[in-house]
């Protein structure tokens, strides 16, 4: 049981190290990293999405295992769809990009409440991470073309955030 758990930790560690770093490689090379971040940020995706499906058929006594396997269907289905529009249009991506981040915002502000109702301590940083991302992922929805100048810049801030959130729920007690 706590080689399961670790094991969870360091994959949800280490998908964060990834967001992480392609939130910073978007503000130090905004022009040479929109396909390579592109193709990482889908493969990522991906990857996560198929690992939650994995540990969600694993899992047993998990509370809320249709929020689980929810957000591990998006994460999948939006990665795949990706994936397989790799040369897909910028405002597409956008629009893609923004649904999954909003879909994902939304469900970690509901995972912040099951936070507070835990008696976490850092629920209250959960929450306002996840609000700014969904936020972000509002801003790509609505307004794609102004987006598309700028979502270098929006993307580093919405990675940065998103790996903020899997280190604050998964090392948080």
């Amino acid at each position: 049981m706590v080689e399961k758990f670790n094991l969870k930790l360091w994959i949800y560690f280490l998908l964060s190290l990834i967001l992480f770093s392609l939130g910073i490689h978007s503000f130090f090379t905004p022009m040479r990293n929109t396909i390579t971040t592109d193709f990482i940020m889908i493969t990522t995706m991906f990857v996560k999405g198929l690992i939650n499906l994995m540990l969600f058929l694993k899992e047993k006594e998990e509370k809320n295992k249709s929020l689980s396997l929810f957000g591990a269907l998006i994460d999948f289905v939006f990665g795949f769809i990706l994936f397989l529009n790799l040369r897909s249009e910028t405002i597409v991506l956008c629009l893609i990009v923004g649904f999954w981040f909003l879909v994902s915002g939304i469900f970690n502000i509901s995972r912040a409440f099951e936070r507070k109702q835990m008696g976490l301590k850092k629920w209250r940083v959960f929450m306002i991470l996840s609000i700014i991302s969904s936020l972000l992922a509002i801003h790509l929805i609505i307004v794609p073309l102004l987006a598309n100048v700028l979502i270098i810049y929006i993307r580093g801030i919405t990675f940065i955030t998103a790996s903020v959130i899997l280190i604050t729920e998964n090392f948080s007690n």
